[in-house]
């Protein structure tokens, strides 16, 4: 039962640190025994690896503890705002492990960032986005979410950045050296079916993963490729939306914009390289952008080169109709269920 008590990560899970001390001590006896059978050197090499191993243990496993209380009181922070995609987002981030140092650092700094941002936009966007689902009702919800938000979600951040730094310093003191990937994992496509390695097409997948936008159920990659004139850009296509991938910021990939093929108000257009989106207007009413049209306005996007765009835009038109016929065969499933 003690074990169990203990091993809780609102406690900073003690039993842990207790036992990376065992393991410290132990490697600080053992090691220079092991080498003063051989000889000298050897010796005095165990030594060495035997106080740092001490060290890393008790310095990584103090950290560690801290981390996981300020993680726990992260969590804590995250559910006040009872805003689920805030939520998800913050779940996905915070199990990611870091590479390294500087990769906690950004994380934190991320983290940080998305407390501050997202609680002040908040108390726009949540009222806003209320309304839009549950009228009035959900505006005053909306605003009750926004008002929370303000004060939790900065908070939470900083808590988060200070986690995610001593998940740094514990990785650093500990010094594991890690295993890493040659390559991307092989893309399997809805179908299941096995194919030949394709590096490109498992880039794709990895960029998919590794977004930070509102993923449904049986999403699923299709095709990507760069934009011209950026080199850490790109342009990827799901079953069921349109995404362009911003530069890397704090080591960690955004979206400039996506939209769902339910937002086209037309097909989309090519010309020579020039893909064109013909997307819905938004915009709250009363502030809808003048040099848009009645209907939507349109989002140019620049490709690499003439064959590169036929297959994008070949792409997307069949995911558009892959779609469309799905959407029409659950309506009938839907019609013959009704009573």
């Amino acid at each position: 039962m003690y074990v169990l008590v203990l091993g809780l990560d609102v406690l900073g899970n003690p039993v842990g640190l207790i036992r990376g001390l065992s393991e410290g001590v132990e490697a600080f006896f053992y090691e220079p025994f092991q080498g003063a059978v051989q000889g000298p050197e050897e010796f005095a090499e165990g030594f060495v690896i035997g106080v740092r191993s001490l060290l890393g243990h008790t310095v990584g496993g103090a950290a560690g503890v801290v981390s996981r209380i300020t993680g726990t009181v992260g969590k804590g922070l995250a559910a006040i705002t009872m805003d689920k995609e805030y939520q998800q987002k913050r779940r996905e981030e915070m199990n990611r492990q870091p590479k390294d140092f500087g990769d906690s650092l950004a994380k934190g700094g991320k983290g940080f960032l998305r407390g501050v941002v997202g609680g002040f936009t908040g108390i726009v966007t949540k009222p806003v986005e209320g309304a839009k689902k549950e009228g009035a009702a959900g505006f005053f919800k909306g605003v009750g979410k926004g008002l929370v938000g303000v004060v939790a979600r900065p908070t939470g951040g900083i808590i988060d950045m200070a986690s995610s730094t001593l998940q740094g310093i514990k990785k650093v003191a500990e010094s594991t050296e890690d295993v890493n990937k040659l390559r991307p994992p092989r893309c399997i496509r809805e179908d299941g079916i096995i194919r030949p390695y394709d590096r490109t097409e498992s880039e794709g997948c990895h960029l998919f993963e590794k977004l930070e936008i509102q993923k449904f159920e049986g999403e699923n990659y299709r095709i990507h490729c760069r934009l011209h004139g950026r080199k850490k850009a790109h342009l990827l296509i799901t079953n069921r939306r349109v995404v362009c991938i911003s530069d890397e910021i704090l080591g960690h990939l955004g979206s400039d914009w996506n939209y769902t093929f339910e937002e086209f108000v037309q097909p989309p257009t090519l010309e020579g390289t020039v893909l064109s989106l013909y997307i819905k207007d938004q915009s709250i009413i009363g502030f809808s952008n003048p040099k848009s049209g009645s209907e939507g306005f349109v989002r140019k996007v620049v490709l690499q080169d003439a064959k590169m765009a036929k297959r994008m835009f070949d792409a997307l038109e069949e995911a558009q109709a892959a779609r469309q016929q799905q959407q029409l065969v659950k309506r009938k499933s839907l019609r013959f269920l009704k009573p």
